[in-house]
């Protein structure tokens, strides 16, 4: 922070009284509050204290722009991102279908930023074996089309920093299925997993789907966190696991491990490929 000219002129001063060779020089005691009021008659004020005011007006001047200069330098510093992972997945949401990337200096950007076609919503980007792996879905869930994947893959290769190879994933969910046992109290849901109160509600499924649909976008899917999310419904007492098991694409169901990020980046739960066996807690 800037001293103000007052505290740079009581410096000056101190230094001043510190030179025996300046002891002639009067008054012999002074300082900022002194020298103002002394102003008052311009007259009763020597030289040198005018021109010790000036340098000391002149200190405070240049360390304000000092630290304009040092705040504007600290603020390119932290904008300064290039090639991170947070820039990268900037980067990956400004893409503009139809656009034309042009070169700016050593990088590219648009012309103009046009919104209606930034169609690209959800951006994810992690390094698999040396090669950048962009995760991508627009609104809804909704996957690129073939032709918005070949505009995306050219538009993150340039993008990139050089060297670097690029991939660009843009799929529909992996599948989720899971087996659990659940002891309920009859007290609250009936055999079927419903509620007593209201036949249409199934607390265990909707647990299952909320904590799915709750996972951000290329996180981690836990199977801990999803038996905990079943304890929590209505009418449980005590869930067990059996199976949890994810697949993507056309592959195979295989065992989820501990925690597992989706391959699309983004998961859902097949109801119809899962067996939830209600038991009566009594």
């Amino acid at each position: 922070m800037a001293e103000t000219t007052e505290q740079n002129y009581d410096e000056l001063i101190t230094e001043k009284n510190s030179q025996t060779a300046l002891n002639g020089l009067q008054p012999a005691v002074d300082d900022s509050q002194k020298l103002l009021q002394d102003l008052s008659e311009p007259d009763a004020v020597e030289d040198w204290r005018l021109w010790l005011w000036l340098v000391a007006f002149t200190q405070t001047t240049l360390q304000k722009m000092f630290a304009f200069f040092k705040a504007d330098v600290a603020t390119i510093m932290a904008n300064q991102q290039y090639g991170t992972t947070p820039w990268l997945i900037q980067e990956g949401l400004k893409f503009q279908l139809g656009h034309e990337l042009l070169q700016n200096g050593a990088g590219f950007s648009y012309a103009v930023s046009d919104e209606a076609t930034q169609i690209v919503k959800k951006c994810a980007v992690n390094s698999q074996s040396g090669i950048l792996q962009f995760k991508v879905l627009k609104d809804n869930n909704e996957i690129l089309l073939p032709v918005e994947k070949t505009a995306y893959e050219v538009y993150v290769d340039l993008i990139a920093p050089p060297g670097i190879n690029t991939s660009v994933i843009s799929a529909q969910q992996d599948v989720v299925r899971a087996n659990y046992k659940v002891y309920y109290n009859p007290l609250v849901m009936l055999p079927t997993g419903a509620l007593i109160s209201n036949p249409a509600v199934f607390p265990v499924q909707d647990a299952i789907n909320n904590y799915v649909a709750s996972i951000i976008f290329n996180g981690k899917f836990e199977t801990t966190k999803l038996t905990d999310a079943i304890q929590q419904a209505i009418g449980v007492v005590n869930p067990v696991e059996e199976l949890v098991e994810y697949k993507y694409g056309t592959l195979q169901y295989a065992p989820m491990p501990d925690f597992r990020i989706a391959f699309s980046g983004h998961y859902r739960f097949e109801a119809a490929d899962s067996i939830i066996t209600y038991i009566p807690h009594v």
